[in-house]
């Protein structure tokens, strides 16, 4: 992974976890055809909860997978945010999810249920989704 995207990632995650507005804009790329979007998904609970191996992989097959059939990439990664209540970082298991997808409304709304549907199973848990425009070349 590039090392500037994970800095962006991990400055978003921070701004996401402190309500910061930025962080809740969505970005459209309105002349890619192509997009990558990665959604980072925290394991671990602002409240001491925790995402299972199990209980992500029931996620991962139940309501990732069905969305993007054609395909997709995770990775498994350590994240850090600032706790904002505590004031001290808190890091933990991360998740990424990678799609290279058209760029579509009906993806952006697929993205939107993934997450919704996340923040709701495991509440407390942060995600917050990158794009970027794409090219493919094979």
């Amino acid at each position: 992974m590039d090392v500037r995207k994970l800095v962006v990632a991990v400055a978003l995650l921070m701004m996401l976890a402190a309500g910061h507005p930025a962080a809740a804009q969505e970005t459209h790329w309105p002349d890619a055809r192509w997009l990558e979007t990665q959604v980072f998904f925290g394991l671990e609970g602002s409240e001491g909860g925790a995402v299972s191996d199990d209980d992500w992989k029931s996620f991962l097959s139940d309501v990732v997978a069905p969305r993007f059939p054609d395909g997709l990439t995770v990775l498994t990664g350590i994240g850090q945010s600032l706790d904002t209540q505590a004031g001290k970082p808190r890091g933990g298991k991360t998740m990424m999810l990678l799609v290279v997808h058209e760029n579509s409304n009906e993806a952006q709304a697929k993205f939107g249920e993934i997450i919704a549907e996340y923040k709701k199973r495991f509440e407390g848990v942060a995600t917050f989704r990158v794009d970027f425009p794409a090219r493919i070349v094979n």
